[in-house]
């Protein structure tokens, strides 16, 4: 009967196979699902208007007023933003914040989180940036003609003067030429 040994040595091959391929089959299942759950999150939808508005000083320059017209609440540690030319952030004219009029303050990117002296945030719109709510930014130069763009970051954009943007995933959520 040395035939039948040879069959039963083929089956067992064949289900220590198979169960070996559904072991790595699971596994590979596994990691794959346990990947995709963690995606990245997606910008916020947005939408803003913008006005050139008197800086009030009686210097007769201008600020951009950048107004989120619709879309979710954005929350303020996420949001920067970076102009043609260097930028300065902060509050409106009417504002007992600093306002956005120095050029010694402005560059290439701005934190809507950027505060004074430790105070809080200049731009003065508290943990989010809803509907309705307007940030302040003064281009060095004329404000008229500046490219303007927002951006998201899904992570705190850190510091100010440059804010510093970590990682790669950085949207632009909105753009215009003031």
């Amino acid at each position: 009967m040395p035939g039948r040994e040879r069959g039963v040595s083929a089956v067992v091959g064949v289900v220590l196979l198979l169960a070996v391929a559904v072991l790595l089959a699971v596994t590979v299942g596994t990691l794959a699902l346990g990947l995709g759950e963690q995606t990245q999150p997606t910008a916020p939808t947005t939408s803003v208007s913008y006005e050139l508005v008197d800086r009030g000083d009686g210097s007769g320059e201008q600020l951009i007023a950048i107004t989120k017209r619709s879309g979710e609440p954005v929350k303020t540690d996420y949001p920067y933003v970076g102009g043609s030319t260097p930028l300065d952030i902060g509050a409106g004219p009417e504002s007992d914040r600093p306002t956005a009029d120095s050029d010694s303050k402005a560059s290439g990117l701005e934190a809507f989180t950027e505060s004074y002296m430790g105070a809080p945030p200049q731009v003065g719109i508290g943990d989010a940036w809803e509907a309705g709510e307007t940030v302040y930014v003064d281009p060095v130069g004329e404000a008229s003609g500046t490219d303007v763009t927002l951006y998201w970051n899904t992570r705190d954009v850190a510091g100010n003067n440059p804010g510093e943007v970590e990682g790669s995933d950085s949207y632009d959520i909105g753009s215009f030429t003031a």
